[in-house]
């Protein structure tokens, strides 16, 4: 079967609109070239494979370098919170506001002044500020 345009398929009425279209439908005028599978305006498909759909579900691996999810944004090595106030980067660390959590180093980060380590089941205490510091250590008896 050769198509030369399109084909409709679908009924309207008063109550529904489903209608189904496939083929060279409108040119989308952003880019992705003219629609290949139309299903009401909810499911689209464009010749350069952009999808475009107002609900789904999906199973299986979705792989992405970048994007955006619920107002975070994903990149190459991190979710990113559009204020960039909360961080999850590859690397291990999570930078929420001020604070760095290093789960590789085993440290916190509050600022630029304190430290917080975690190493052998002991725990470390480091603060700076105006040249000065302070440090708690473990004991050892």
């Amino acid at each position: 079967m050769w198509l030369q345009d399109s084909l409709s398929i679908g009924g309207l009425d008063s109550t529904t609109n489903h209608l189904v279209q496939i083929g060279s439908l409108v040119d989308d005028h952003a880019g992705h070239g003219r629609q290949v599978i139309n299903a009401s305006n909810k499911f689209i498909v464009y010749e350069d494979g952009t999808v475009i759909a107002s609900q789904g579900v999906f199973n299986g691996d979705i792989n992405a370098t970048g994007g955006t999810i619920g107002g975070f944004i994903i990149n190459d090595h991190s979710i990113t919170s559009q204020n960039e106030n909360l961080v999850l980067n590859d690397d291990g660390t999570i930078e929420a506001g001020n604070i760095t959590i290093d789960g590789n180093n085993s440290n916190i980060t509050i600022g630029d002044t304190i430290t917080i380590s975690g190493a052998a089941g002991n725990v470390y205490l480091h603060g700076e500020e105006n040249g000065e510091y302070f440090d708690i250590r473990p004991t050892h008896a």
